[in-house]
């Protein structure tokens, strides 16, 4: 029988008025910023374009941040990590669960130098939740951290479990 066990992992939304009043500070600032940039002279147009401009591009970059989440999505034997943003998704990474070697809380593991790349894929970095998931591909170690639910946990230790010889 298949199992399918799907997760989506969210950032915490903060309240609104802490919302807002970031906004409305935020604004604040850009206009102190421009207001000095209208002492430049002959340079001042130019001054306030590049502020709007690099205030857009944050702008953006937080936008992205806060509406990012992770689906983590175990069928069978694969594992699939999925990063979203509004209603469209990326596929970060695919596994195998026999590629794993292993997964455990953070606190349980060190750091290796030996690893060629670490996937984050968690929006909250809360460090009593999260794990670490370490894999081999192409001969190169590399590792994953996430922040799965304990039915999930369970599920991958069933299967591996399931999947030791014992002689």
């Amino acid at each position: 029988m298949r199992k399918v066990i799907r997760e989506v992992e969210t950032k915490n939304i903060r309240p609104l008025w802490q919302v807002s009043l970031m906004f409305l500070l935020s604004v604040v600032f850009i206009n102190f910023l421009i207001t000095l940039s209208n002492k430049l002279g002959k340079y001042n147009d130019f001054a306030s374009f590049i502020i709007l401009t690099l205030s857009l591009i944050a702008l953006i970059i937080l936008i992205k941040k806060v509406l990012c989440n992770y689906v983590y999505t175990l069928d069978d034997e694969q594992l699939v990590f999925k990063k979203g943003i509004g209603k469209k998704s990326k596929l970060i990474l695919d596994l195998n669960l026999n590629e794993i070697d292993f997964i455990r809380p953070i606190k349980e593991v060190k750091k290796d130098k030996g690893v060629s790349h670490t996937y984050k894929l968690m929006c909250n970095k809360n460090n009593k939740k999260l794990y670490v998931g370490q894999f081999i591909r192409d001969g190169k170690k590399y590792r994953f951290v996430f922040k799965p639910s304990e039915n999930l946990i369970k599920s991958i230790d069933t299967y591996k479990n399931s999947q030791t010889v014992h002689i």
